[in-house]
């Protein structure tokens, strides 16, 4: 019985070792990134009670590229606008169109566990551009904390002029 607890002890430890080693690696690296602020709402004519601001207001992409939103509470600068008690799993993403593919029904939500990217502890939005989304096309969405507008409409640029090289490129 006894070298039945040890092996199994054992077994235990390596299976923690693995699965530690597997949650400590990186997300992997989009082919677009895009950062979402948190701020404070002091009384804007938008109702969430945290503003929600996607600092590239045009995000140029190509057709199958991965996007990445990463969510920050405050403006960057220092902590003056954070919104007290931020959730950042109730930051949602509301596109228009299907631009990121019909099983995404239109809205991207972050994962309810952050990730690490590049060796720091983030939550974010993941997203692909769908293959069958027209070329030279622009696509708006709106952001939302806990289901309510939460800011202005940013947009995604596809296959645009100056989007840079394709995936893989």
């Amino acid at each position: 019985m006894r070298r039945l607890a040890i092996r199994v002890g054992i077994a235990l430890a390596m299976l923690m070792t693995v699965t530690g080693t597997m949650l400590a690696q990186d997300h992997p690296e989009p082919d677009r990134l895009a950062v979402i602020h948190v701020t404070r709402n002091f009384g804007t004519k938008y109702p969430a009670e945290c503003l929600v601001t996607v600092a590239t207001e045009d995000l140029p992409s190509r057709r199958q590229e991965s996007v990445m939103w990463i969510i920050r509470n405050g403006n960057a600068q220092d902590e003056r606008d954070a919104c007290p008690n931020v959730d950042k799993t109730k930051v949602t993403l509301k596109f228009e169109d299907d631009v990121m593919g019909a099983a995404a029904m239109k809205e991207l939500k972050p994962g309810l566990t952050s990730v690490t990217y590049h060796g720091k502890s983030v939550f974010v939005i993941d997203g692909m551009i769908d293959k069958g989304t027209p070329p030279m096309s622009t696509h708006k969405y709106t952001t939302y904390y806990k289901d309510q507008k939460a800011g202005p409409d940013p947009e995604i640029e596809v296959d645009c002029p100056n989007c840079g090289p394709g995936p893989g490129h």
